[in-house]
């Protein structure tokens, strides 16, 4: 385990201030390049201290209250009477601002054989309370009936920093959401990898907490308050089965194995502590862009706050940058990396590229992800990369993409899906995944009979591909002596009414029918294209109900793209 400062007296680092997530932009059709966009991402502190958070899917862009909760507080909308004690006056680590590991030595406090939290009174009071007990479950992911083995593998522990997170009461039946630092000496519950998971004084569930832009702290400070001293707990990727807990008085510490209550707790003497490095700020310091090869060499670009802007350059006034994500992990041959993805709209334009870097964990650079190149048979247009899929995985950059096909446009998107492994060779990164041209649409001609229900066409959709379906010749009968195309019967008398018995749906009596597999069924007439279709079996029929009397059969050509 990972040490966190030394089991001395307080520190105050002076304050500094908060990384802003930038909003969103469009893409004009010019050039257009997309990078990877994570679902979330673990941000470090800022300058030497600032609040982050983990950054999730949206945009956290607008001031946000956080509320200061301190010991023996129940905050705002508990969820049920305190079963847990927390500790005045806990004895800090010296430097306990920053993001560190769930495992980190020192991060959490309790004393040797006693537990700061009663699960079982949790457990048993919602249990009694099958509404709380709902929406407890919901914001942790869990079903009610699981609750009792859940809570059985939590550990309790005391916080011996102020620490963010997202906090949830109970009101009007459901869950809320409070973004909150909660002070040291708060009893909480820890789950296996470490992550604060329940609130003891007053039950309330925890989820990792947002990031924001110029977060207003409400609630009165306790006198030692500082942004800058703040942790963030980051949860392991692998189970943690002891916590070695510091005594929030004395700094004895002590082994506690997970999911235990302190029955079992036995003494230790820790190795030296050490601080744990802090990563660097990637959302304060300068880059070096070329705007995906806008430009022939790359030029510095300083971001503060997540945001920059390079001068003049390659035929533009100005480029305006902003990171969008970072992803954190173990790259094969590398060791702990971050890659960063950032964001250029040249000025003026209506359109904006990206490129991601990759970078070590002390700050100093590795390289950049190439850039993609479209399909050589599709819309020349960049491949779009994910947002809900960037992890470091398995030793690689692990990232989902879609590249255009040649029927696709800017406003439908891409439509051929792709997942693309970024290895490190020793002197770039090359990718494995990106798809191959994609094939000519392969065309089916068959006939389709007017005296059978639904026939299969032998086609059956992937999902996600186009589909096309066409007449080429034939006629059919819906009674003896009509003769009509797959336009279907316009004459006098012919009902194009779906409510009328005879018909089936949504155009003229006796026109073509098309469904995928037991879906609604739809017009296909002379001919019809459906973007993003399936997944499923292709069938058709004419639209009419009554077959005894039909005769004839059309031709038709069935096609698949993507």
């Amino acid at each position: 385990m990972r040490q966190l400062g030394r089991l001395g007296p307080n520190t105050r680092p002076e304050d500094a201030g908060t990384p802003q997530l930038p909003a969103r932009r469009r893409r004009g059709p010019h050039r257009l390049r997309r990078a990877l966009a994570a679902a979330f991402v673990v941000v470090l502190l800022a300058g030497g201290g600032a609040i982050a958070g983990v950054v999730l899917t949206g945009n956290h862009s607008k001031p946000q209250a956080i509320r200061l909760e301190s010991v023996s507080s129940a905050g705002a909308n508990p969820f049920m009477p305190s079963v847990g004690v927390d500790v005045k006056d806990v004895v800090r680590p010296a430097q306990p601002g920053g993001t560190f590991p769930a495992d980190t030595v020192g991060l959490y406090g309790g004393s040797l054989s006693i537990s700061s939290c009663d699960r079982q009174k949790m457990v048993t009071y919602l249990q009694q309370n099958p509404a709380k007990a709902a929406a407890w479950a919901g914001v942790l992911g869990i079903q009610p009936a699981d609750i009792q083995g859940y809570v059985a593998e939590l550990t309790p522990v005391i916080l011996r920093s102020d620490t963010y997170v997202t906090n949830h009461g109970f009101v009007n039946g459901g869950a809320t959401t409070i973004p909150a630092v909660v002070q040291a000496g708060t009893a909480v519950l820890v789950d296996a990898y470490g992550a604060p998971t329940v609130k003891c004084y007053c039950g309330n569930p925890l989820t990792p907490p947002l990031r924001y832009s110029g977060p207003v702290y409400v609630s009165p400070p306790w006198n030692y308050f500082r942004t800058d001293t703040i942790t963030i707990v980051v949860k392991t990727t692998v189970v943690i089965d002891t916590f070695t807990l510091v005594d929030p008085a004395t700094g004895q510490a002590s082994l506690r194995p997970r999911g235990t209550d302190g029955r079992v707790d036995r003494p230790t003497t820790p190795t030296q502590p050490t601080i744990p490095p802090l990563m660097p700020d990637w959302y304060n310091r300068t880059y070096q862009l070329s705007c995906d090869n806008i430009a022939d060499n790359p030029v510095p670009v300083t971001v503060r706050d997540g945001q920059g802007t390079a001068p003049p350059n390659s035929g533009y006034d100005r480029w305006d940058v902003h990171i969008e994500t970072t992803t954190t992990g173990a790259l094969t041959g590398l060791g702990s990396a971050t890659a960063v993805l950032l964001y250029c709209t040249p000025q003026p334009s209506n359109f904006f590229l990206q490129e991601v870097h990759v970078l070590r964990s002390d700050g100093s650079y590795i390289g950049r992800l190439p850039h993609l190149d479209p399909l050589p048979n599709g819309l020349k247009l960049t491949p779009v990369y994910d947002q809900g899929s960037f992890t470091i995985s398995g030793g690689l950059l692990v990232t989902s993409a879609k590249y255009y096909a040649a029927d696709d446009s800017h406003a439908s998107g891409p439509s051929i899906p792709a997942t693309i492994r970024w290895r490190w060779d020793g002197r770039q990164f090359v990718p494995t995944g990106i798809p191959t041209t994609p094939a000519p649409a392969a065309t089916t001609h068959l006939n389709i009979s007017a005296a059978l229900d639904w026939q299969e066409t032998g086609v059956v959709l992937r999902g996600g591909e186009t589909l096309r379906i066409s007449y080429v010749s034939g006629q059919w009968s819906p009674w003896p002596g009509g003769k009509f195309d797959a336009t279907g019967c316009l004459q006098a008398g012919c009902s194009q009414d779906p409510n009328q018995p005879e018909n089936i749906c949504c155009m003229a009596h006796a026109g073509l029918l098309g469904r995928i597999s037991d879906g609604q069924p739809f017009a296909v007439g002379m001919g019809a294209t459906i973007p993003h279709a399936g997944p499923g079996a292709v069938k058709l029929r004419i639209n009419d109900r009554q077959l005894g009397d039909n005769s004839g059969e059309l031709v038709i050509a069935v096609s698949v793209q993507g």
